[in-house]
């Protein structure tokens, strides 16, 4: 093998290496949900926190224990999927609990405290499929950069549930970072 191979070939080695370790290891992530990293080159949605399912249509509270995510700026929010016969209840943010969201910080300050109905939220209406990303843009209530290392606990809970013949389904999420 050539020098000239030999060199390329190293210097691909670090490059690959570079950008390996600049990735998030979402295993360091240890609460509640499952936390993706779909790496640097992601445009949008490079972390996605991926809470559960919530339902929508049944008063109550949930609490969730978040801790060591990165340390980048993350919105929470609500992912809903409808049949594509169903895109409609999307498109015309027809599903509008009365939802409250608390998040608490390090040393149990309240971050963000918000109570509203999620059709004033902003609704991100894929074009592709039929699914809807709900979120507060307007609005710094959904809106945090967690302390690298700190343990955060959020509250979310449906003040007015949303009783309805739609079929959806809903996720708690929250999202953060890409190059965009």
């Amino acid at each position: 093998m050539s020098i000239r191979k030999t060199l390329i070939m190293i210097v691909r080695g670090f490059v690959l290496a570079a950008i390996l370790s600049s990735c998030y290891s979402s295993s360091r992530y240890s609460g509640d949900g499952h936390l993706v990293d779909n790496g640097p080159f992601a445009a949008t949605d490079r972390y996605v926190l991926d809470l559960g399912a919530i339902a929508l249509n049944k008063q109550g509270t949930s609490t969730y224990r978040i801790e060591n995510l990165p340390a980048e700026n993350f919105v929470i929010g609500i992912e809903i999927q409808v049949t594509s016969e169903q895109r409609t209840v999307i498109e015309s943010k027809s599903i509008k609990p009365t939802i409250s969201i608390e998040l608490l910080g390090p040393q149990g300050e309240s971050i963000i405290r918000d109570q509203s109905s999620l059709d004033t939220w902003t609704w991100s209406v894929r074009a592709m499929d039929n699914t809807a990303f709900v979120y507060r843009r307007d609005q710094p209530e959904t809106f945090f950069t967690p302390i690298k290392n700190r343990r955060y606990e959020l509250k979310v809970g449906i003040v007015q549930s949303y009783l309805s013949d739609s079929k959806y389904s809903a996720r708690l999420l929250a999202k953060s970072g890409g190059w965009k």
